[in-house]
């Protein structure tokens, strides 16, 4: 098994950062999407703790305003040039969404010719890589009183998408299709972009698309494809609905008592942490892990889960007690010594992140360690040693 492990992602604005207001920084800010908060990174952040072992390259080729014809034009980069484990295609907003002269910006044509040529170069150039395709969310409300007939073209657009159901090794995304009402809560205030639980749930179902592909642990997949799982499947399904309608209470409670339920394996301790993330209670989230490091099977993916939830959650001096734990059980992970080597910098204690660059570099070139060693090495002097 290769040590690296590479998502290849073509996509329009919806994957990248984007304030409420270009001009205001300041404006709205719970509606202002930061780097971390995208599905993109958050697929990284995701497979780099359920994979510790491999090096995790997600590589983003996005651009506002770009139409299906962009992926179309790159389909050797995308197959086979960038060597990819698995290529993800989220376009066509942008092509179908209706301009002031009553026609959409790209004709649906040339927006079929786009997609069955992606199609194509699929199946000649790499048949064995997954490729994964989102279809385009419904607008909001908003939209719909400035272009009433946009969910109609909308729909017509997507047909181009689900004639291909039946394409080999493709799996389409198309929540728009199996849940109204997600959908809605899905889409951003201003009707085209995804909302902040619109990015955690595209991160969800991504990560549950990528866990066979990539030989997660069971865990970490889906819960909807183990026929052991059912009830917990649909008690899962159920709540993330629930948090998808804004009724926080009702969620809360559901979640409470999914843990009495299923909290006591580690697949269930885990669905609960993504629960909890998925309400956008961080801290809650992180005391689920914190049980799932004590469950039985699975243990060093669950501390290397924590201890990589640690580094993002916490304060550095609290969180550098999970991250050596984390260390001593698999210190040739990547994902552990990264975020071990930074925090031991925060809390500037530079000799022991000096140490810990130099004994992982001893098993094998790396570039960005190699780089943060270096770095290190110009700041200290015997005033911070």
């Amino acid at each position: 098994m290769s040590k690296q492990v590479h998502i290849v992602i073509s996509a329009d604005s919806l994957a990248l950062p984007r304030p409420w207001n270009q001009k205001n920084l300041d404006q709205k800010p719970d509606a202002f999407f930061k780097i971390e908060d995208t599905y993109p990174q958050l697929v990284r952040q995701h497979l780099s703790t359920a994979l510790p072992e491999r090096e995790v390259i997600v590589s983003t080729f996005s651009a506002r305003g770009s139409t299906m014809g962009r992926p179309a034009k790159m389909t050797r980069d995308l197959f086979d040039w960038l060597k990819p484990d698995a290529v993800i295609v989220h376009h066509g907003v942008v092509d179908c969404w209706e301009r002031p002269n009553g026609k959409p910006t790209v004709d649906l044509e040339s927006f079929e010719a786009d997609v069955d040529t992606i199609m194509q170069a699929h199946l000649d150039i790499a048949p064995d890589v997954l490729l994964i395709v989102f279809t385009i969310l419904p607008t909001n409300e908003h939209m719909l009183r400035k272009f009433p007939h946009q969910n109609e073209i909308i729909d017509t657009y997507n047909a181009a998408f689900r004639k291909h159901r039946d394409h080999p090794n493709l799996h389409l995304i198309d929540i728009g299709a199996e849940d109204t009402d997600l959908a809605a809560r899905i889409v951003h205030e201003d009707g085209h972009h995804l909302s902040r639980f619109g990015h955690l749930l595209y991160a969800e179902r991504l990560i549950e698309t990528l866990g066979e592909t990539l030989h997660m642990p069971r865990w970490y997949r889906t819960l909807d494809t183990d026929p052991e799982a059912d009830d917990m499947a649909e008690a899962y399904k159920a709540i993330s609905t629930e948090i998808a309608t804004g009724d926080r209470p009702r969620a809360e409670a559901s979640i409470e008592r999914f843990d009495q339920t299923y909290g006591d394996s580690a697949r269930g301790r885990y669905a609960v942490g993504r629960l909890y993330n998925l309400l956008g209670d961080p801290a809650r989230a992180f005391r689920s892990l914190v049980l799932l490091d004590n469950a039985d099977g699975e243990r060093l993916n669950a501390t290397g889960l924590l201890a990589i939830t640690a580094f993002a959650s916490l304060e550095a001096r609290d969180a550098l007690p999970f991250l050596q734990k984390a260390y001593f059980v698999d210190p040739s992970s990547r994902a552990i010594v990264f975020r071990l080597g930074r925090t031991f910098e925060r809390l500037h204690q530079f000799r022991p992140a000096l140490g810990l660059y130099e004994q992982f570099l001893k098993t094998g070139e790396d570039e960005e360690i190699r780089n943060m060693r270096d770095h290190l090495i110009t700041r200290m002097n015997p005033e911070k040693v």
